[in-house]
């Protein structure tokens, strides 16, 4: 009787989270407009292409190989990033996780004076023009002690550091297989890959001092009392369960979108070269 007894109590602790009501369609739009969410899709493609650009001139650079395939692989890898659905997958996986009981919770923080405020703090801070900014005015950002002690909570809570250098991860590894098909060396792009791979704990630090000084600089506007406030929000279950969500969602997503160029690149120069 007593393991029955401790099971129909685990069931009960379980029931609210099981029962949980999931998100209903306008409610979610909501949040994904309110949190900027939907602003920083549109523009997620092409930062992901500049980068993942900027990673294959290495990769270029470190394996030469035939010109003409390297353009070709950086067309397909343009093309392939920019022009895909980012918004679509992002919202199903909202959907299909998030309850409406945390993003009612969430959309009445964002619909809040200090909501609003954050929210277009992060806007402005993702233009090309503000990470320049960015650049210049780190060092005098960074030397609020208090901001910076926030800044890292902030990322401490988010995970934005190992978001990152997973990514850096998966990027690399896409774009050797693209630098392969293009021509360059088989030895030399996995000499590439493990001696990326062996920086990763250095790639680490920087993304954590990157991270801080970009939450220092987007929201340098925001009173030190507010963001505490914020904290206190990105700690709550209704924001963990959020991000908890998103975040994977989003690494998928991009491995998804560098594995698929890669791929693509991998059927078109063989055929390419064949031809030539």
């Amino acid at each position: 009787m007593r393991m029955m007894t401790t099971f129909c109590l685990l069931l009960g602790l379980l029931a609210p989270a099981a029962l949980a009501a999931p998100v209903r369609s306008a409610t979610l739009d909501a949040v994904m407009v309110a949190s900027g969410l939907e602003a920083q899709l549109r523009g997620f493609g092409d930062m992901l292409a500049d980068s993942a650009l900027e990673g294959m001139a290495m990769a270029q650079e470190r394996n030469p190989g035939p010109r003409a395939a390297y353009a070709r692989a950086r067309e397909i890898l343009d093309g392939a990033l920019r022009n895909r659905d980012y918004r679509g997958p992002i919202r199903e996986a909202l959907r299909a996780g998030l309850s409406e009981e945390s993003a009612v919770e969430l959309l009445g923080y964002m619909d809040s004076e200090l909501g609003r405020q954050i929210t277009a703090a992060e806007l402005a801070a993702s233009t090309p023009e503000a990470m320049r900014e960015m650049q210049r005015r780190t060092r005098a950002l960074m030397l609020s002690e208090e901001r910076v002690a926030i800044a890292r909570r902030i990322d401490a809570t988010l995970g934005m550091s190992e978001l990152l250098v997973e990514l850096q991860d998966s990027t690399m590894r896409s774009l050797v297989r693209s630098a392969l098909a293009a021509g360059a060396e088989r030895r030399g792009g996995g000499d590439l890959v493990e001696e990326f791979m062996a920086t990763r704990p250095r790639r680490l630090a920087e993304a954590s001092e990157y991270a801080t000084a970009s939450y220092v600089f987007t929201y340098r506007s925001i009173p030190v009392s507010g963001l505490r406030r914020y904290v206190q929000m990105l700690e709550t279950d209704a924001a963990a369960e959020f991000y908890g969500i998103l975040n994977p969602a989003m690494f998928d997503l991009s491995s998804a979108a560098l594995g698929d160029a890669a791929a693509a690149i991998g059927r078109a120069i063989p055929e390419m070269q064949a031809g030539s």
